[in-house]
């Protein structure tokens, strides 16, 4: 048989080709509604059977679609219409099954994951004893760790936005500790604290500043940007847009967890309120207020809402399959993890460090702290050698350890808190893998651009309500404590090298001169010494009675300057 001869006998029977693939549709459906009637979705989902028929529906759309496409292109007209309607009409078949039968999983953003944080410490007293020292979190109503005093007012004077330098571990967070030093002037201030540990200023800083901050009718707004991971040299400004949402099953059920009264829910669950999508805490109370009664209840409503939101809607109304686009992006983005894992447990295996979870070992470290002061350094470079690093000898982590500062080893000795920082930092100067971050100049200058955008914002928002805005750069522990940049330049390297933090805030500070006023905590740096936590890098009860001090000076003379007399 010719090849001439092959193709006019393809070109003859390729009309006829779909309608195999019609049967095939049919007994996939029937495969389809066979399993759902034995077991319910979720199993037939993760079961060998419900991804057979997964397969069996890409491999029919794909070839009824590409055949469509090609006899489309014959040459009489009444085959190229019933190609393309058989074409679409598989297609169609395909999406609309992954639709109903396949939904996507849903994850939750890096912003709703941290509300869900939130709400589940509200009303907790969430203090710790770190190395020693009783710290306080107490957290209000909403999650935020603010004194009671505060929450219940309603009334602020000043309101802070921050991470959790304003939560740190102390005996008691920044805006309680800056209420005392004003009133020890003179000044009764009461000061809101909408801070949050693991946020930033791209996000979760603009949604409490645009939902929360005004509400107290503050006469100013602080807002603390950390110069560690607040900044980014890849951060991209965008007008702020509140996330779309709406009401879930799983938000009512936290709900009635925190004791939201059952009449309050069922009244919204069966009005209006409850099948539509919200686009801000203000269009949320206008649709919930008149069935929930309480003010701080609405508020709970709101955040546990946009917390557990499945859908946030804008992403997603004008695609034609989102679930489907969605279930690829989920599968793009697993192959993506299990690449960056694998590359990670090569990494370990070449530096011949195993990868040990440090909650399983805490105990048996915390057991070292039971023994002799004289003995524990030994027995903590034993732990090391055993559980951190393979085929090495205790003793050179022993002498490494002991070559550091005698402040340093009695830190190491005294404080069972160091555990995650003292093991990554021995491994690493051990290894000699130090890594050294670079400052490049054109990404610090379109960053800081960037952010100089972002700032603005926030003070002409502000300023049009009538409220003062007040930028404050925290600086990372190793440019503003001399002591601990010392302690841990042997081991971690990352001493005057690690400039992109100071670089960013020197490029913003610049900008913003005439613009935005700010304060630069870098700037009293000598007053720091000390002021950090050797094994956390937050302030501890000297680093942050500094700060409270340099804050109540700014607020008291500003306060000084308003009540003295106009000549």
């Amino acid at each position: 048989m010719t090849k001439q001869t092959m193709l006019n006998l393809a070109e003859s029977n390729v009309f006829w080709l779909p309608y195999p693939l019609i049967i095939l549709l049919i007994a996939v459906d029937i495969q389809i509604s066979q399993l759902l009637a034995s077991q319910p979705l979720t199993a037939l989902i993760s079961s060998e059977k419900g991804l057979l028929v997964v397969v069996q529906l890409l491999a029919a759309g794909a070839i009824a679609v590409a055949l469509g496409l090609l006899v489309s292109r014959r040459k009489s007209r009444l085959q190229s219409v019933f190609a393309m309607v058989i074409a679409c009409l598989f297609a169609g078949m395909f999406l609309l099954v992954i639709e109903v039968a396949f939904p996507a999983v849903h994850r939750y953003s890096r912003f709703q994951i941290s509300l869900q944080q939130q709400l589940d410490r509200r009303l907790n007293d969430n203090g710790e004893v770190f190395c020693g020292v009783q710290t306080s979190k107490q957290g209000d109503y909403l999650g935020w760790i603010d004194t009671l005093e505060s929450a219940e007012s309603g009334h602020s004077n000043v309101v802070f936005i921050g991470d959790s330098f304003l939560e740190t571990r102390t005996t008691k967070p920044l805006a309680g500790r800056v209420s005392e030093t004003l009133q020890s002037l003179g000044h009764t201030t009461t000061i809101r604290n909408l801070s949050k540990d693991d946020t930033g200023p791209e996000t979760d800083y603009r949604h409490k500043f645009y939902e929360f901050a005004f509400d107290t009718a503050p006469e100013e707004i602080m807002i603390f940007i950390y110069s560690g991971n607040d900044l980014s040299t890849r951060y991209q400004y965008a007008p702020y847009r509140h996330p779309m949402f709406s009401i879930t099953q799983t938000a009512i059920d936290r709900l009635r967890e925190f004791g939201i009264h059952s009449s309050v829910i069922d009244v919204v669950m069966k009005s209006d309120a409850f099948n539509r999508s919200y686009v801000s805490r203000a269009d949320f109370v206008r649709a919930t207020g008149r069935y929930i009664p309480n003010a701080r209840d609405i508020d709970l409503f709101y955040l546990t809402s946009l917390a557990y939101a499945q859908d946030p809607g804008t992403s997603f109304t004008a695609r034609a399959a989102p679930n489907t686009v969605c279930r690829l992006l989920n599968a793009r983005e697993n192959i993506s993890d299990r690449l960056k894992a694998a590359k990670k447990a090569h990494r370990e295996e070449k530096q011949r460090c195993a990868h040990v979870d440090t909650e399983t070992l805490k105990h048996q470290y915390n057991a070292i702290y039971e023994e002799p002061i004289g003995v524990r350094l030994e027995k903590i470079a034993d732990f090391i050698a055993e559980n951190y690093c393979r085929n090495a000898a205790a003793k050179e982590f022993h002498t490494l350890l002991q070559s550091l500062d005698a402040g340093f080893v009695d830190a190491i000795i005294t404080c069972p808190e160091s555990l995650g920082s003292l093991m990554r930092s021995v491994v690493t100067a051990t290894y000699g893998e130090i890594e050294r971050k670079t400052v490049r100049p054109d990404r610090v200058d379109t960053a800081s651009d960037n952010y100089v955008a972002l700032l603005c914002e926030f003070h002409d928002v502000a300023v049009s309500r009538g409220v003062d805005l007040t930028v404050v750069f925290i600086p990372v522990a190793t440019h503003a404590d001399a002591t601990f940049q010392a302690y841990w330049e042997p081991l971690r390297g990352i001493g005057p090298n690690d400039g992109r933090g100071p670089a960013m805030v020197a490029a913003i500070s610049e900008k913003l001169e005439g613009k935005v006023p700010y304060i630069d905590l870098s700037q009293y740096r000598e007053n720091y010494n000390r002021g950090y936590w050797l094994f956390d890098g937050h302030w501890n009860e000297k680093g942050n009675a500094v700060t409270a001090a340099i804050i109540a000076e700014h607020l008291a003379s500003k306060r000084r300057a308003s009540a003295a007399p106009v000549h």
